[in-house]
């Protein structure tokens, strides 16, 4: 569901991707899976423009090729500058080895071997509980929901309530959420909702447009807007658009023409 539930993946971190690692650096990790879209193809690809600051950085995944019945997937990013990732994906999304190169200079398409990253094991709602149904009021309308409750004890207490649209269309959404910590209470909640479309390129893409703004201990701090494409996108992707006052982020290319980041190999 990606922003829709709540548990935000792909540009929804957007503004701690764009903190950069140093490129080849010793620590970088590529992802434990990519998740692929029904019908997956060679020359796939998706790319999507962050601005934060004054600065614009651009991120890139595309299927560059096949080897027996593993993907061959490329990605470029801020947080490997001048360089780029390739990965083998097997048909489930699952990183089966990654390797790192330059695709610039003398150096380029020399790629070393990178480490996989640890699947995640559980998800940060386990252990997460119905707790009945609610009428919600919002700004954007009266919703029928049903809550959900987790509560931890490490590493602080921490008691974390959900309220997701009970039926229709976008069963699901995120209407309201509360989080208590030390004493503290931050809440998210819905503004305004709406459908509407984004263009990419030639493409009209119908989407929700979601306006939800944060409170901590209740007063305003900041307000979010997000475009949530209503059918995944290539590679499971659903964050069209996200804007949040301090940057912005949006796909600016959906295409099944792409083409390597390295330079092809000169013939021996």
């Amino acid at each position: 569901m990606g922003l829709i539930s709540g548990r935000p993946r792909g540009a929804a971190i957007f503004l701690g991707f764009a903190l950069a690692a140093t490129a080849l650096a010793q620590d970088v990790l590529a992802p434990p899976r990519i998740p692929l879209h029904p019908d997956a193809k060679v020359g796939d690809t998706l790319e999507r423009t962050t601005e934060q600051r004054g600065t614009t950085s651009v991120e890139r995944t595309t299927i560059v090729g096949r080897e027996g019945e593993l993907f061959v997937i490329e990605r470029i990013g801020p947080a490997w500058p001048g360089a780029a990732m390739r990965l083998l994906v097997d048909a489930e999304g699952k990183t089966r080895s990654a390797q790192l190169g330059p695709i610039t200079g003398a150096a380029a398409g020399e790629l070393r071997p990178v480490a996989v990253a640890d699947d995640e094991v559980g998800s940060d709602d386990e252990g997460e509980l119905a707790a009945g149904e609610e009428t919600v009021k919002t700004p954007a309308g009266s919703f029928a929901c049903s809550k959900r409750v987790l509560e931890r004890t490490e590493p602080l207490p921490q008691r974390n309530t959900r309220w997701l649209l009970k039926d229709g269309p976008h069963a699901g959404l995120l209407v309201r959420q509360r989080t208590e910590v030390a004493g503290r209470a931050s809440e998210l909640e819905l503004v305004k909702l709406e459908e509407t479309s984004v263009k990419v390129g030639d493409a009209e893409i119908p989407c929700l447009h979601l306006t939800r703004r944060t409170l901590l201990d209740g007063l305003p701090q900041v307000t979010t807007e997000e475009w949530v494409a209503i059918r995944p996108l290539l590679f499971q992707e659903t964050l069209l658009r996200l804007d949040n006052g301090i940057g912005s982020a949006r796909i600016t290319t959906i295409a099944h023409d792409g083409q390597s980041a390295f330079p092809p190999k000169k013939p021996k």
